[in-house]
């Protein structure tokens, strides 16, 4: 099912402004890039996590830079906890211009959830951030 554009996930998953979405299931947050950002992310040259299995991550906190032949973007934190599972085709630096990778909407990481994810304000439905993604230059 689409909506302007954009594929419809459950009414669980929710959206940031900068681009990450948050689908939660049992305390355990999947994040990844929301479909507008992987379109932008084509082909990745370079990845750079900044964080481990393990690790604990606030919100906000920058996890992850991809880069690509024109621009980069940088993973930020929608919610804080520990690391449970992390992609492993974000995980190792790579580049390579002679074989560029494409980044479908797939899942980056998984956190165990602390407080800090009710007190999240920012995340937006799929027609809120359609909205916002439509209203951009």
């Amino acid at each position: 099912m689409r909506h302007n554009g954009i594929r419809m996930f459950s009414t669980c998953i929710r959206y940031t402004y900068t681009h990450e979405y948050v689908s939660i299931h049992n305390n355990v947050a999947t994040i990844g890039f929301s479909p507008y950002m992987s379109n932008k992310l084509r082909p990745i040259v370079f990845t750079e996590p900044y964080i481990h299995v393990g690790d604990k991550v606030n919100r906000d906190q920058v996890v992850l830079r991809v880069e690509t032949p024109q621009f980069y973007t940088e993973m930020i934190m929608p919610c804080g906890g520990q690391i449970i599972a992390y992609n492993p085709y974000y995980y190792y630096n790579f580049y390579s211009l002679r074989r560029p990778r494409k980044l479908n909407d797939k899942w980056v990481l998984q956190v165990a959830l602390d407080h800090t994810f009710h007190q999240t304000g920012l995340l937006m439905s799929l027609v809120e951030y359609t909205t916002y993604v439509n209203s951009l230059p």
